[in-house]
């Protein structure tokens, strides 16, 4: 997967609303995006803090993608083991 950050770049909304993240955590990741490019913009981000910034919402990203993928899995273990029930 890649993801494009700045503030020319797709929201993050759009880049991830298809990996199974649930929207209230997705809004919050875009609006966090957002910030992070603003500052930046206005100049109160030097472009080390940006990238520090970044990597640090790279991991929020990842924990709820892997979170996700549990919630996924699970339901799909129970939905299975359902069908065989007698």
């Amino acid at each position: 997967m890649r993801i494009e950050f700045g503030a020319l770049a797709p929201t993050l909304f759009e880049q991830l609303k298809q990996t199974g993240i649930i929207k209230r955590d997705l809004d919050l990741i875009d609006l966090d995006n957002k910030a992070i490019n603003r500052l930046f913009v206005r100049g109160m981000l030097t472009s080390k803090e940006t990238k520090n910034a970044r990597k640090r919402l790279m991991k929020r990203i990842q924990e709820r993608l892997n979170y996700s993928w549990k919630r996924d899995d699970k339901r799909e273990r129970k939905s299975s083991l359902n069908k065989f029930e007698v």
